[in-house]
């Protein structure tokens, strides 16, 4: 069975002005049965630090994202972390979630703040490069980009960005 929950991003709506409304989504599914084995994950997030993420709680619910993504994770899981604003940067390589890695990742979430442009292509580019070096592992790899909107620095035109998501690694999948 899978609970739906939705609650709005704050309490009352402008009536009569045009506005932009935020809705939390939560799924929750039942428990996995404790002898179930889920595949090994490689996750390369990349994190939207731009000046727009200053509006609206949107790099709070970013690092709130990102924090609970971190406290699931399994020791034998990789994460890694690409940063992107006026230029992209690599802020940790995938790694494995030993308790040293997760306290990096959690002090490098928590630092984030909103700066610059949205050159949503660096980071792309950066971490297809991550997954062609590390290697894919043989679960589930995949980056997940982290976005309020539109880039506004590097490639900007949407049909460039898809022909450059087409250029994954083989095995990769990304998710926006």
């Amino acid at each position: 069975m899978v609970d739906l929950e939705m609650r709005l991003g704050r309490p009352v709506a402008d009536c009569g002005k045009e506005s932009v409304h935020h809705v939390l989504v939560t799924l929750r599914g039942d428990e996995a049965a404790p002898d179930m084995q889920r595949p090994g994950l490689s996750i390369l997030a990349l994190l939207d630090a731009s000046s727009s993420m200053r509006s609206q709680r949107k790099m709070e619910s970013l690092k709130a994202t990102m924090l609970g993504l971190i406290n699931n994770l399994k020791e034998t899981d990789r994460l890694g972390l690409v940063m992107y604003a006026s230029s992209a940067r690599l802020l940790m390589g995938l790694s494995g979630m030993t308790p040293g890695n997760r306290v990096r990742a959690k002090d490098m979430v928590r630092r984030l703040i909103p700066n610059g442009t949205t050159d949503m292509s660096g980071a792309l580019r950066l971490g297809y490069e991550e997954f062609r070096q590390k290697q894919p592992g043989p679960g589930i790899n995949r980056m997940i980009l982290f976005t309020d909107g539109c880039p506004t620095s590097g490639v900007v035109r949407p049909e460039k960005l898809v022909d450059m998501a087409g250029t994954r690694p083989p095995g990769v999948r990304l998710t926006a």
